[in-house]
């Protein structure tokens, strides 16, 4: 019981403050390019966790489990949920900042873009009030803001919306 407690301080303080300094913190502009992948890295190990925390409360609760662990869980799952809002948007600094980036290679195979696709430039340029030159029809090879769309379809690739469907029938 006391690893739980443990654990549960953990995700509650320094990952989410960790979380919150490497997406919203504007020192990221000037953190070099293999720090950025350790970033991408560590959201993706994010992901998992999130993912997992979810799949554990969409499980039928042993008989074992009193209300008050119940809402701690709960409570664990909402601290995770808040970086992963932040590495879901393309607006949070460190998405910002490696908007041009593309994908690091090693990615699952089976991911797909099933839930989210990369905006193309003319899209995201329009959106930041720049005007644009380009045809939207000839942006299909760019693929700005990847790395957010990434988080968004492996978080579907690791059955997290699948088990938020499953938390809020529950």
């Amino acid at each position: 019981m006391r690893d739980l407690e443990i654990v549960r301080k953990f995700i509650r303080g320094p990952l989410t403050d960790a979380f919150d300094k490497v997406l919203l913190d504007s020192a990221i502009n000037i953190w070099p390019e293999n720090l950025q992948l350790q970033i991408f890295d560590a959201v993706t190990g994010l992901v998992d966790l999130t993912a997992a925390k979810l799949s554990q409360l969409s499980a039928p609760a042993p008989e074992d489990i009193d209300a008050a662990q119940a809402a701690e869980d709960e409570a664990d799952l909402f601290a995770l949920l808040e970086p992963l809002m932040h590495a879901f948007d393309p607006e949070s600094t460190f998405n910002y900042k490696n908007s041009e980036c593309t994908l690091p290679s090693r990615m699952p195979k089976e991911l797909s873009s099933r839930y989210a696709t990369p905006r193309a430039p003319a899209i995201s340029s329009v959106h930041l009030g720049v005007p644009v030159d380009t045809d939207v029809e000839d942006c299909s090879r760019f693929t700005t803001f990847s790395w957010p769309a990434y988080f968004i379809n492996y978080f579907g690739y690791r059955r997290g919306f699948q088990y938020i469907r499953q938390v809020q029938h529950a």
